[in-house]
């Protein structure tokens, strides 16, 4: 069979064009190990793909690609992640693991179909070797407190949420460290072990050889385990596998990409889950966010514009002031806000100049009460919003402002999430 000169240089362009995709990619995997990123995301831009490089949920780069060449990119970051091409649903999900300048990272990939365009969420993982205590992850007393006092009763179901790039997975297996003791059968579900615990049955969820939730319910059954941790609910089989887990006695933690409690149970219900036996199973609700945390080399105070002053006082008055007394986050002196000092860092070599190192983690939980239940069951799902101020938990942006009034992090931050 012979090829024209046509079909020959078609050729040669392809292999051109699939050589010039993967240096592309390994550039863009080097970028992410040596810039610290959190977060990639490839879409299309007009007529050309874009991809964004992000620190802390802030756009720190772009780099700007041709159709075609975004197209290949985007297949083969689909193929590293087990995806296959075909997938026609709205979401497809995979995770790889790659080694870039010395540092294993892992790359957990999201493809969402919106509006025929197709859209790739990269986070990134690196050095899950051992995971976080619960202390460490920064909520405020009261809340690392109850968060403690629900894991001892080892009973129930307990659900984290928050965004991708939100913390989820190191909070989950905080949670299993906390737990992890001598008398407890702990065995997980995860689509991707981030963090090695040698002394729990960790299970890979791997779809494309059939094996998902539903397929290793059986088997997990048989091992007998007195807690189980799912490290994400996106369908019907994983959201029924930490339902009936639960209600049948085991101690179930599980993750789910929501924004709040009222768009998890929303989510839930879509999925056509009974949300009568939802109410009789859940404990806890844990939602979380991650934010930049100031870096103590360098950190100043930082005067307020009257435009923020006003805003906070808008927003949190002297309620939450008195609040802040309470639990003894501030001296019992202060009167107003004006009193309070707020600081920034300046920047310096070990922030690069950002005044930020490293992030911090921030909480607002939803104890399962006779009210928060018969709201559930009723389907109320909006008038389950109020209940955490009522249980006097603090929202997210109350547990900003406690991080902010301690020089932890910026009124910026706070300012965003209000």
């Amino acid at each position: 069979m012979t090829y024209s000169l046509k079909e020959k240089v078609k050729e040669q362009l392809a292999i051109a064009e699939e050589t010039l995709a993967t240096r592309i990619i390994d550039k863009i995997f080097n970028y992410v190990a040596n810039e610290d990123i959190d977060e990639v995301i490839i879409e299309q831009n007009g007529q050309k793909g874009e991809v964004k490089f992000l620190e802390f949920g802030e756009v720190k780069e772009k780099l700007s690609l041709a159709e075609k060449l975004k197209v290949t990119i985007s297949q083969s970051i689909k193929a590293m992640a087990g995806i296959a091409f075909d997938n026609v649903s709205n979401v497809g999900r995979g995770h790889f693991k790659k080694e870039s300048l010395g540092k294993k990272i892992v790359f957990s990939v999201a493809v969402y179909n919106i509006d025929q365009k197709e859209k790739i969420i990269i986070h990134v993982s690196r050095n899950k070797v051992k995971p976080f205590s619960i202390s460490s992850l920064g909520g405020e007393r009261n809340v690392l407190e109850k968060i403690k006092s629900t894991l001892n009763q080892a009973k129930g179901l307990v659900f984290v949420i928050g965004p991708f790039n939100s913390g989820k997975t190191s909070t989950l297996y905080s949670f299993l460290s906390f737990l992890n003791k001598p008398e407890l059968n702990i065995s997980t579900m995860e689509d991707e072990i981030s963090y090695d615990l040698p002394e729990i049955n960790q299970i890979k969820i791997d779809r494309r050889f059939g094996v998902d939730h539903s397929a290793l319910f059986s088997s997990l059954l048989r091992q007998d385990p007195d807690v189980v941790m799912i490290d994400e609910i996106f369908d019907r089989e994983a959201a029924e596998a930490a339902l009936n887990l639960s209600l049948r006695g085991y101690f179930v933690l599980a993750g789910v990409y929501s924004q709040n409690v009222f768009t998890c149970l929303d989510f839930l219900q879509g999925l056509g889950i009974n949300l009568n036996l939802l109410a009789q199973a859940v404990k806890l609700f844990v939602n979380q966010r991650l934010i930049p945390k100031n870096c103590h080399h360098c950190l100043e105070k930082e005067k307020l514009t009257k435009t923020s002053l006003e805003k906070i006082k808008k927003t949190f008055g002297n309620t939450f002031l008195e609040k802040l007394k309470n639990e003894k986050i501030i001296p019992s002196k202060i009167k107003k806000w004006e009193e309070i000092s707020f600081y920034r860092g300046s920047g310096c070599e070990r922030c690069h100049k950002t005044g930020q190192l490293g992030q911090i983690g921030i909480f607002e939980i939803l104890e399962m009460s006779e009210v928060v239940k018969n709201y559930i069951k009723q389907g109320h799902l909006s008038a389950i919003k109020n209940e955490i101020k009522k249980q006097e938990n603090f929202t997210l942006a109350e547990e900003a402002m406690a991080k902010a009034v301690r020089g932890l992090t910026t009124i910026d931050e706070v300012i965003k999430l209000i």
